[in-house]
């Protein structure tokens, strides 16, 4: 419910009981206060008489007409004087706080439909507080009131700003970086670092400030408070102090990562319920991230072998192929030699952990800038963005040397496993296109296989008469 609603709800539910006090003649204040001054008056004056005359004036002189009429309209007078006097005084205080309390309904009907809350916060609709009396209690509850409005807005629009925060982040490094400027901004940190659970250890997502992020993943303070899920300061030194303000990260009992702040103010009762709900909020969105994440891996990447899919492998080359940084792209396709054999003699689930063996020789003897796909059955591709010939055809030397060299037992079955490797590349000025590059590498490949098996060609195409170069194993 908004604060307009709970205000506009309180007739029906909240509304406080008047005390007791005298007698009501009229809906309006003033015209009671006038009729009980002017009352009281009259009163007076047609009592002044008989006073006169305990007080020892002659009867005759005291309880005349004219006397009684005198004192009647002195008490009149007296009466009217005083009414006029009391809503001089305290009718400006009551109708600026009549004043007040318009200007803030104005406020909340306009940001209920605009939502600019320009128009009143607790720097410009505050009321002078000059009196120890009740007028004086009701213009400082009226500024409690408007502060509390102008915190509970500043907490709704934090919370506003936090989900679209977290709903124009699906990366886990974007939400990281966005989430820690979000509550580094809510709790005035001077430094922070967002961490991430993956394969169970921490690591670096986001940081920022003067902060050493290595010593914060391997933490044992972090790890037991993702354990108890419990927010709070923890003996760790970040930025130079001797703890940090930490906020784990779960969902459905799943630790996700932690978020640590250095601990350069306190966190005040207000700052933590913020926290709470942030810690809540940035849960789901960091689960979400992070199956988001896994899920694009999982359609990247071979189940298998763990390479590249033909998809994303092909994907890789075509950015190879268009970096400008790059003078030369290499190719490597991979055929494992007769492996239908293999399939045949010992089934396919013996082929497919052989399969599993080459990748990982493969991927062994090329560099970490280099891509292995799986292209298809038991043919692979690697990619070598920036190798020259000669680093090409050293890596498919590697290649075929290493598996050759590293037979694979499965079920006291010994199964040794050959390749044959085609080397095709591609330089600034031959213009060839991903078609182009591997339909060499097929070609030689073919030659390779034709040559004899377990060795790598290297195609060089040159416009007129292409040239193949063996070089065996």
């Amino acid at each position: 419910m908004t604060a307009h609603a709970a205000l506009a709800s309180g007739d029906a539910s909240g509304r406080v009981k008047a005390r007791r006090g005298l007698p009501r003649a009229s809906r309006a204040v003033f015209v009671d206060l006038a009729m009980w001054m002017v009352g009281l008056g009259v009163v007076v004056g047609a009592v002044f008489p008989l006073l006169t005359v305990v007080l020892g004036v002659p009867v005759d002189a005291a309880l005349t007409v004219r006397l009684f009429v005198a004192t009647v309209f002195a008490g009149l007078l007296v009466g009217g004087v005083n009414w006029w006097l009391a809503r001089r005084v305290i009718g400006p205080r009551l109708r600026t706080l009549s004043g007040g309390m318009q200007q803030v309904a104005a406020t909340l009907r306009h940001a209920s439909e605009t939502g600019d809350w320009s128009g009143c916060d607790d720097g410009t609709c505050l009321l002078p507080v000059d009196s120890d009396d009740e007028l004086g209690d009701g213009a400082s509850a009226f500024n409690a009131l408007v502060g509390a409005l102008a915190d509970s807005h500043r907490v709704e629009s934090a919370i506003r700003d936090l989900f679209q925060t977290l709903s124009s982040h699906l990366e886990v490094d974007r939400l990281a970086a966005a989430s820690l400027d979000w509550v580094a901004g809510q709790v005035h940190a001077s430094a922070g670092a967002f961490l991430v659970c993956r394969n169970d250890e921490l690591c670096r997502a986001a940081a920022f400030g003067a902060i050493d992020d290595a010593p914060l993943c391997v933490a044992p303070e972090l790890q037991a408070m993702l354990r108890t899920e419990a927010a709070g300061r923890a003996a760790v030194a970040v930025a130079g102090s001797e703890s940090a303000w930490a906020v784990p990260l779960t969902f459905a009992e799943q630790p996700l990562g932690v978020i640590v702040l250095a601990d350069t103010c306190p966190v005040s009762p207000e700052g933590e319920r913020l926290l709470d709900l942030f810690r809540r909020a940035v849960a789901v969105s960091l689960h979400n991230a992070l199956t988001y994440e896994r899920s694009q891996q999982l359609a990247q990447w071979d189940p298998l072998t763990g390479c590249a899919n033909r998809r994303s492998g092909m994907a890789n080359l075509e950015e190879a192929l268009a970096a400008r940084s790059h003078a030369e792209v290499g190719v490597l396709m991979i055929d494992l030699d007769h492996f239908k054999r293999v399939n045949d003699a010992f089934g396919h689930l013996v082929g497919d952990q052989v399969l599993s063996h080459a990748a990982r020789t493969i991927a062994g003897c090329l560099r970490s800038t280099d891509t292995l796909v799986r292209y298809g059955g038991e043919e692979f591709l690697a990619i070598l963005p920036g190798a020259p010939a000669r680093d090409l055809i050293g890596a498919a030397r590697r290649i075929t040397l290493a598996l050759e060299c590293s037979p694979i037992t499965i079920d006291q079955n010994t199964i040794r496993v050959t390749v044959s490797v085609g080397a095709a590349l591609r330089t600034t000025t031959d213009g060839q296109d991903v078609e182009d590059l591997l339909r060499e590498a097929d070609r030689a490949l073919y030659a390779a296989k034709s040559g004899g098996r377990n060795r790598a060609v290297l195609a060089v195409p040159e416009p007129a008469h292409p040239r193949h170069s063996t070089a065996p194993a």
